[in-house]
């Protein structure tokens, strides 16, 4: 689709009207209404750290303090113990039960 930078000439907004051409603006604001849509979305729909079965590395790194490498070698670490007793594991994810068994202090949490 191409798109025409400048919206404020007359003779390109007429030769624009009935074609595929779309402005810069136009394509601009479009965009950030989808985000805010995607956004608005994600925070009504999405589940909380407190209502799924599993921490992110971004829950990781908030509850430790931590990098977000770090986060997520501890995840992959906690990750690969699972898969060697057969339990199916999700990348980036960690669940919280083995997490509170793992980490000091937080057994008596959950």
């Amino acid at each position: 689709m191409p798109i025409l930078y400048n919206s404020k000439s007359p003779q390109l907004v007429e030769q624009a009207e009935g074609t595929n051409f779309r402005f810069i603006e136009d394509v601009r604001c479009e965009e950030e209404e989808r985000r805010k849509k995607n956004h608005k979305e994600q925070a009504e729909g999405g589940a909380t750290m407190e209502e799924t079965m599993y921490y992110t590395a971004a829950d990781v790194r908030k509850m430790l303090g931590v990098s977000r490498g770090k986060a997520y070698q501890l995840i992959k670490e906690l990750n690969e113990e699972l898969a060697q007793r057969g339990y199916i594991v999700l990348a980036g994810k960690v669940p919280k039960k083995l997490f509170a068994e793992k980490v000091y202090g937080m057994a008596g949490s959950n």
